[in-house]
């Protein structure tokens, strides 16, 4: 079997090898200039622990950018920490050996045949065996004169027996060169006003002794405290982009190094009971149960048969494995790769992982993942400032506080010496529920609507729960003792001692509620606070009347900026980050190495255009106002079958929501002009359920490639719009109608336009106002829908913005690979010549 050492040991070189800021890279292929510049902004953010941006076009080779140039980084890294730790401990090593070489044998005066020293007559005697210069002048290690200190000395070499101690004493001596070597010297003193040779020899020498080897020793500890290597956390967000950017890793020559992949039980376990279940990580838990679990034979097998990377490498798995290829594993081996990837994650230097393992507080303490000092790559970070804000943020159910004060009431009783800590989390429960009843019956039901909010002053939430003895120092202790409690609970040794536990749930609306406080607590400006009557159907299926707390966060720094201070760099990367100048805003933190790569498409294959009016001359203002009306649709409806009959093969049409969606097909089909588009195109609508997404998309690729082609209509921020292939003919053509703003409807919404505009005037402030915060939502939207044509070097497409608000200002929101090519035309007539025009030359590309 292959060592652990062996496994991770660099393979040979394959394929290009170049310099970047000083670090050799290797590259699997030849790179493109947008890599080179991609990757020197990279090195340089690493070289300063600094922060980037890397805007770099699907098709432009980003991950393998992003991997290469950080992975050779990290590579380097090592290297000189290994030297600079084998300095270290040769330094300490050596001074150890000096001290020990140094030592002689120190008589005692009394034994010593000599006349009085005379110390108004310096004078070295020298062993007759051992020349010497005879310098009174000799400096010792504090640069003094040993002379001069001290008197008449005697030199004595380390193998002279001559003088045997009585008593055992710790000695040493002061180096004295000659041509012949080095020589130490003792130090005898005889006057009574000097000191004596026990003080001498055993205490202050002692002490330089002991000092010389506790400074080379802290220089070694300091040196080996800061000389770690960086890890590096790949962030993503999606199980299939952590698939993709592991088969990118295996190109590469850092395939071998230590990795892992971390993820969900819904996505890793192997067990033929618990991967039939709805919910896998309770059913595992339950099985887990150290009291009332049956055990997990995988879960017992993987310390021996997944538990170290040499047991990966003699199953094969040494090279770039996804969490896939881990799951094969496992089964065939019968041990667990859940807990598997997590093991590895204790010593890889790579790790990759979703997003919200890094972002979302609650995850990093269950999964114990510490940033301190690494470096994190957040790909595809286009919704980074979303996640974040919702990572921090929670929507906690009445009844869920309810079930808990049960569930502690019982465990009170139960455990007569631990009631204190039961009493306090129930209490803490009566409190909120107390809370959320004196403001949900202030709010008035309406029949058109299910659900209304009633938006609450972040200073009157945390008075109320202050002014009831709950402070955030309180909440902490309560938080504390009940997951020390919990822990305990779990532990198999205590099984007899905890023979009713807490559920799940119950301990987690505990612990989510205490944690959010605290953040509301710190960051008090950054947060809204909104109860929430809504009328729903419980599990039974009747209609019940629900109340909710919201508590928001409109700030992702408060998210952020802590993951920022601990991590040596963070690199945020995505085909569509633009508009950039709201990441440096929003989450708090200065980026300042920022690179927008231009596409390795050539531009004769690219067709971006934006128009404002439609076949009849209608203008095209894709507005809730414009869009109701019967000539926008009408009209809209011939531009898409003008397209239809230029453009072959598949096209994606995107428009702001399902319910303009709806009404155009709607209309479409009462006026017949459907039927006109199917002799075009099969047509395709993006279902708002996932189960049948799978479904719509293989039907649409089916026919993509069939005489007539296919047309799918979509959402922007749907799922069609982030993650789907549409490579070559599945998308040829991208219609976008309007722009994408988020629903100003929205409470959220609305509350973080007001949040936005009151930061922004404060004295200092770099934050955004509510205005140019909405619009870069959209049009971050609308960037990530034309990233769906156009994916690689040999790819052609066309990309047409529909919307009579498209002019020059607009054109600075979009990506600049797009923003390059993009012409705005004056009327109908001129943008369809010019697309019939490039659509013919791309059938012969």
């Amino acid at each position: 079997m292959t060592s652990q050492s062996e496994v991770v040991g660099t393979p040979p070189q394959v394929g290009m090898q170049f310099r970047i800021g000083g670090k050799a890279i290797n590259s699997p292929v030849k790179l493109y200039g947008v890599q080179h510049a991609a990757m020197n902004r990279i090195i340089a953010a690493l070289e300063n622990s600094e922060h980037a941006l890397i805007e770099s076009p699907t098709g432009t080779g980003k991950t393998l950018s992003l991997l290469c140039s950080v992975l050779a980084w990290q590579t380097d890294k090592k290297s000189k920490v290994e030297l600079d730790q084998k300095e270290a401990w040769i330094s300490y090593t050596s001074a150890c050996q000096e001290i020990e070489f140094s030592e002689t044998k120190i008589s005692r005066v009394d034994q010593l045949s000599r006349s009085d020293l005379v110390v108004d007559e310096p004078k070295c005697e020298v062993a007759a065996d051992i020349p010497v210069k005879k310098s009174p002048d000799t400096p010792d290690a504090s640069g003094v004169s040993v002379c001069s200190k001290y008197g008449k000395l005697e030199f004595m070499d380390d193998d002279d027996d001559d003088f045997k101690e009585t008593k055992s004493f710790r000695r040493i001596s002061t180096p004295i060169i000659s041509k012949y070597g080095e020589r130490h010297l003792t130090l005898p003193f005889k006057n009574d006003n000097k000191p004596n040779i026990k003080e001498h020899g055993q205490k202050n020498v002692n002490n330089i002794e002991d000092s010389q080897i506790a400074k080379a020793k802290e220089e070694l500890d300091a040196k080996l405290k800061s000389s770690r290597v960086p890890r590096v956390f790949y962030a993503v967000r999606t199980h299939r982009q952590a698939a993709q950017a592991c088969k990118e890793l295996k190109r590469t020559v850092y395939r071998r190094l230590p990795m892992t992949t971390l993820s969900s039980r819904e996505h890793t376990c192997v067990n033929p009971i618990v991967s039939r279940s709805s919910n896998k990580t309770a059913e595992c838990e339950k099985l887990l149960d150290p009291i009332e679990g049956a055990g997990c034979i995988y879960k017992i097998n993987q310390p021996f048969r997944l538990g170290s990377f040499s047991a990966l490498e003699s199953a094969g798995l040494d090279e770039g494995w996804d969490i896939e290829d881990l799951v094969r594993l496992g089964r065939k081996v019968k041990a667990c790769p859940y807990f598997a990837a997590r093991d590895y994650a204790k010593v890889a230097n790579l790790i990759f992982c979703p997003y919200n393992y890094i972002l979302d507080y609650r995850i990093r303490e269950s999964m114990q993942i510490q940033i301190n000092g690494d470096i994190v790559i957040f790909d595809e970070a286009h919704n980074l400032e979303d996640a974040c804000r919702e990572a921090v943020s929670g929507t906690l159910l009445k009844e869920s506080f309810e079930h808990a004060i049960k569930e502690c009431k019982n465990l009170s009783g139960y455990y007569k010496k631990d009631a204190h800590i039961f009493t306090s989390a129930s209490e803490l429960c009566n409190v909120v529920i107390t809370f959320l009843s004196l403001y949900a019956c202030n709010i008035q039901m309406s029949p058109d609507s299910p659900k209304h909010f009633l938006n609450i002053p972040t200073e009157d939430f945390t008075r109320y729960f202050q002014t009831r003895a709950l402070k955030k120092e309180v909440m902490v202790d309560i938080k504390s003792k009940l997951q020390k409690w919990v822990a305990n609970s779990k532990e198999p040794d205590n099984k007899t001692d905890y023979l009713v536990r807490m559920t799940v749930p119950s301990v987690q609306i505990i612990e989510e509620f205490t944690s959010l406080f605290c953040f509301v607590f710190d960051n008090q400006k950054d947060y809204r606070i909104s109860v929430k009557k809504e009328i729903k159907k419980n599990e039974q299926g009747a209609t019940v009347l629900g109340e909710s707390l919201n508590i928001w966060c409109l700030n992702p720094a408060v998210c952020f900026q802590e993951l920022a201070k601990n991590a040596k760099t963070i690199i945020l990367a995505s085909g569509t980050l633009s508009p950039l100048d709201s990441f440096q805003s929003e989450l708090g933190t200065s980026f300042k190495h920022v690179y927008e790569a231009s596409h390795v498409i050539p531009k004769n294959q690219m067709w971006v255009g934006s128009v404002g009016f439609g076949p009849s001359g209608t203008p095209l203002k894709a507005t809730y106002e414009f869009t109701s009306q019967f000539v926008f649709q009408d009209d809209l409806g011939k531009l898409v079958l003008d397209v239809c009959k230029v453009i072959p093969h598949g096209i994606l049409m995107f428009v702001p929501s399902y319910t303009l969606m709806r009404k155009l097909i709607e209309r479409w089909e009462q006026t017949g002009l459907i039927d006109e588009i199917r002799e075009y195109k099969s047509i395709f609508n993006e279902p708002s359920s996932s189960d049948q997404m799978t479904r719509t998309m293989q039907e649409y690729y089916d026919c993509v490639n069939d005489d007539i082609g296919a047309l799918l209509i979509a959402v922007f921020r749907g799922k069609a719009s982030e993650g789907m292939d549409f490579a070559d003919d599945r998308a040829r053509a991208v219609i976008c109608v309007g722009i994408p703003y988020p629903n100003v409807a929205d409470p959220i919404v609305k509350l973080k336009r007001e949040y936005n505009d009151k930061e922004s005037k404060l004295p200092g402030s770099i934050k955004l106002n509510g205005s140019r915060w909405y619009e870069i939502q959209a049009f971050r939207a609308l960037n990530q829908a034309i990233g769906r044509c156009l994916r690689h070097k040999n790819d052609w497409g066309a990309i047409l913005l529909v919307d009579q608000r498209w002019n020059h200002n607009y054109s600075r929101c979009v990506s600049k690979w797009a923003r390059d090519v993009l012409v705005s035309h004056s009327t109908y007539a001129q943008m369809r010549a010019s697309l019939e025009y490039f659509a013919s030359s791309g059938i012969n590309c």
